[in-house]
Order: C-alpha cells, then sequence, then structure tokens
C-alpha cells in the first residue's frame, strides 16, 4: 500500500467489497432477479455489501425501501430521503476515491510549475446503484488538499485549459456516512494521475484533505425503475466563488450582468464550468464535462441573472437529447461545431410554470471542450462507449 497504486476499491474489479462474492456473480444474480420479478414467479434474495453496513446491523437487516417520485428540477443540493436509514455510525465503510476539479486560481499559484496546495471540487469516484452498496451516493464536495511533496506539471487554470485526464485523491478504507454528516473533515491518502478508468495510474504524492463544504449529497436508489426523460447536468463554475469575477475587465460581474443580460455588452463573456451528470435511475452513466458557456448567448428568463449561471450546483438540461450515454454531451459528438443550448432550471422557473413542462427557462449556448471522466452504470467500471 505504501507505493500508492492501491487503496482504491477499484484496482482489483472482480473483489468489490470483502464479501463472499465477486462483481460477476453479483451482476448475474441482479440480472436473475430482474427476470424473476417480471415472471412473477420467483422470490429471489438480493445480495449485500458487507461493508456498506459495516459497524451496524440495522441497516444490514433492512430491505431497501421504495422509491420516491423524483423531486423535480432542479433538485436540492441534499436529498437523503427519509427511511433509507443513512447515515449511521461507521456506515457505507469501504475505499472511496475523490476525482479533483481545479479551480480557476489567479496569478502566480495557477503558473507556478509545481504545487503542493490544491482547491478545488472534489467528486465521490465513483457512485453506485447496487442494494447496498457502500458508494450509492452522488457526491461534490468542495475543499484543499496539501501535498507532502511538490508536483510538478499540473494543469491548473487558467494557466492550463483542459485537464486533459484524471487525478485522484484516495484515503484508506473510511466510513461516508460520516463524511456525509460531517462528524469526520479530513483525510490522509494518496494523490494519483490517473485511476481504474485510464490508461496510467501514477502515484504523485501524499497528502491530506479537509473539506470546507458539501455542495452536492444525492442518494442513488438501487433498482430505480421511476427514469429521468432530461439529459440533465449540475454545474460547477471553475472560478472559485470567493475570487474575482473574470467577466470583471469588461465592467460586468458574475454575480451583476445587466449589461450582459440586456444583450449590451459588445464582448464576449464566457465561463468555465464543470458539468456533472445528474443520477437517477439505472442504467445510466456517471459523467463529468468541461463546457465554456457564453453568457452573451443567453435568452434570460424569469429573472434569472449570470449569478444564476455561475451558482455552485446550478442545474442546466440540454435541449432536444435523450438522458442516454449515446447522447452525452461530447466534444466529439456535440452539433453546431461543439456549440449545445442548455436550458437553466432554477427554483424561479419552476414556480412560474406552476409545475408544468412548458415553463420559460433561460437557454444559452455552451462549448464542450473536454471530457473528464465517464463510466457506465450501474456497476460504474466500463468505459462510456463513443458518442
Amino acid at each position: 500500500l505504501s507505493n500508492g497504486l492501491v487503496y482504491d476499491k477499484t484496482i482489483h474489479p472482480l473483489v468489490r467489497w470483502p464479501t463472499t462474492f465477486v462483481y460477476a456473480d453479483t451482476m448475474l444474480l441482479m440480472h436473475l432477479w430482474l427476470v424473476a420479478a417480471a415472471l412473477g414467479a420467483v422470490t429471489v434474495v438480493l445480495p449485500v455489501a458487507a461493508s456498506s453496513v459495516a459497524g451496524t446491523a440495522v441497516a444490514a437487516a433492512a430491505p431497501p425501501p421504495p422509491p420516491p417520485p423524483f423531486p423535480g428540477l432542479p433538485m436540492p443540493a441534499k436529498f437523503i430521503p427519509a427511511g433509507i436509514q443513512p447515515p449511521v455510525a461507521h456506515g457505507r465503510r469501504s475505499v472511496h476515491g475523490w476525482l479533483f476539479l481545479p479551480y480557476d486560481l489567479p496569478s502566480p499559484e495557477s503558473s507556478a510549475s509545481s504545487a503542493a496546495s490544491l482547491k478545488g471540487y472534489f467528486y465521490h469516484h465513483t457512485p453506485e446503484f447496487w442494494v447496498q452498496s457502500p458508494h450509492d451516493f452522488e457526491i461534490m464536495v468542495q475543499g484543499q488538499l496539501a501535498l507532502e511533496q511538490q508536483v510538478r506539471g499540473l494543469p491548473l487554470p487558467p494557466a492550463a485549459e483542459l485537464l486533459g485526464t484524471e487525478y485522484v485523491f484516495t484515503p484508506p478504507e473510511f466510513s461516508l456516512d460520516e463524511l456525509i454528516s460531517g462528524e469526520v473533515s479530513t483525510y490522509h491518502g494518496h494523490f494519483t494521475n490517473g485511476s481504474f478508468d485510464t490508461p496510467q495510474r501514477d502515484f504523485l504524492s501524499n497528502g491530506t484533505f479537509t473539506i470546507s463544504k458539501r455542495t452536492t449529497v444525492h442518494y442513488l436508489y438501487p433498482l430505480q425503475n421511476d427514469t429521468l426523460p432530461q439529459l440533465a447536468y449540475l454545474s460547477y463554475p471553475r472560478q472559485q466563488a470567493s475570487s474575482p469575477s473574470p467577466l470583471s475587465s469588461a465592467g460586468t460581474s458574475a454575480t451583476v450582468s445587466a449589461s450582459v443580460e440586456g444583450g449590451g455588452s459588445a464582448s464576449t463573456q464566457f465561463v468555465h464550468l464543470y458539468f456533472l451528470h445528474l443520477l437517477w435511475s439505472a442504467p445510466s452513466f456517471d459523467q463529468i464535462v468541461h463546457v465554456r458557456l457564453d453568457l452573451n448567448s443567453c435568452l434570460w428568463q424569469n429573472g434569472d441573472s449570470a449569478k444564476d449561471v455561475m451558482a455552485v450546483g446550478a442545474t442546466f438540461v440540454v435541449e432536444g437529447l435523450p438522458n442516454v450515454v449515446s447522447h452525452r454531451l461530447s466534444p466529439d459528438g456535440s452539433p453546431e461545431q461543439g456549440a449545445v443550448k442548455v436550458q437553466l432550471f432554477t427554483p424561479r422557473s419552476r414556480a412560474a410554470g406552476g409545475g408544468a413542462a412548458a415553463a420559460a427557462h433561460t437557454q444559452c449556448k455552451a462549448t464542450v471542450l473536454e471530457e473528464v471522466h465517464c463510466v457506465t452504470m450501474p456497476d460504474s467500471f466500463s468505459k462510456c462507449p463513443p458518442v
């Protein structure tokens, strides 16, 4: 373990958790259960992940509750319905990796040839839909990773526009429930260039990660059949909230942008966003893309502004595309030479529509610059197919 190349739940893809079954057997049993349930002829007991209920016999004995109806868009930042019993003491204990998505930091911090402190978003790498999996949450947190040694050549924006690959922080096994509840916020582990779903996996440094904010916490129901038709993404601005706005040079800020809203600005105002595919039901795909959104292209509705576009966890729906992996956002497969039309879903637009699907939404154009991460679900092992 000292070389930093193991620690990850996915380093051995056939052994998911410390139980008597392996991943291939789990898939077979899951498929058999689905067939039997459809025929109504057989009752099958689903296997559960023992590590997801370590320290609590109550959670292990409880069957998964029936899923509620979809709460609507935008979803709340924290979605943990009553009755599922997390978080519990020591619950969901396993190895949980965290995909690093750097902030756009001002010089000289971002232009340094090496870095020992990394600030940004860290995404739970990777969530799953399995019954009582220790990874059944879609989570985005914000924080800082203090490395024990300088690491050269990291693609930190704005000096580097693209990430190019995955960078992952992986502590030893810990309780995800204790992270969700806020009981524990500091972790020590390994920082690597790459993970199980990349060609390389290079150890860079040990480090200590401190969480400052739990931005998105969504529980994933196993065997969820209520599919989400919209291709929806949660947005995380690359610009740190406390940083000066990149729009200020043109007399516009990300929080007060009257000239952009009115279309009076002559210069194009671009903002960089990380788009996380919103998960609700399986099959699905766990994906993060980096997009550049043109604020000048936005057709504002319901009093929306650039502040809503730049909100952490803002919800965007891709216009005209189904919610399937073959139609996901991609730098190679998007129409209009990479530009796509996205609709902003806010509480105001939801109220204005009175729950109607035809409610007016702010519409903007965005260009997909890169796909940072994409695996298919429910198991989160296989890379997404080409678009």
